[in-house]
């Protein structure tokens, strides 16, 4: 992990068990963190590193790689409740392969033989109406014309919202 003094993997799942926290966001594979995860009975989302986006978008074999590497040695023991495939890159120059990434990661998994949910985060600034937030509505999406799939904004008082590009190939919460 990043940072100085961080208590370790093991510990932080305690503290989160200490505390009722049922869900977890790792944004890229670590293994000390995975294993701690083990039997906790707390959800993941798993991310991607941004930095890997191209590679996983143009070679199944990165993406059959990275699903034997960071899912599968854990997936008996681990929730693995999505795997987020991009953090925050769309709109920006690495936006054109997080599709193709979600798609190869999504077959790789299938062929796998886990059933694992796929997803991206999405910055807000994409969003043509993002107010008032509605739960499952859809909002439109800025972008010069892209084919992108739909966009659903989820949010329920507070104002806290939840992106999520859903392809209709794949399965999306």
């Amino acid at each position: 992990m990043k940072g100085d003094n961080l208590p370790s993997p093991s510990q932080v799942i305690s503290l989160y068990k200490f505390h009722n926290i049922k869900k977890l966001r790792l944004f890229y594979p670590y293994a000390n963190a995975l294993s701690a995860l083990k039997n906790s009975g707390i959800e993941v989302i798993l991310g991607t590193y941004n930095e890997d986006l191209q590679s996983l978008a143009g070679d199944t074999s990165t993406t059959t790689s990275w699903v034997h590497t960071n899912v599968a040695p854990y997936a008996s023991a681990v929730d693995f409740w999505c795997i987020d495939v991009g953090n925050e890159v769309i709109p920006d120059d690495s936006a054109n392969y997080v599709l193709p990434a979600m798609r190869n990661i999504a077959s790789a998994l299938h062929a796998a033989g886990f059933n694992i949910l796929i997803s991206t985060d999405v910055l807000t600034e994409v969003l043509g109406t993002s107010y008032p937030p509605l739960w499952w509505s859809t909002v439109a999406v800025k972008g010069g014309g892209q084919q992108w799939p739909e966009v659903v904004a989820s949010g329920g008082g507070g104002g806290g919202q939840q992106m999520e590009v859903a392809d209709k190939g794949l399965q999306c919460p």
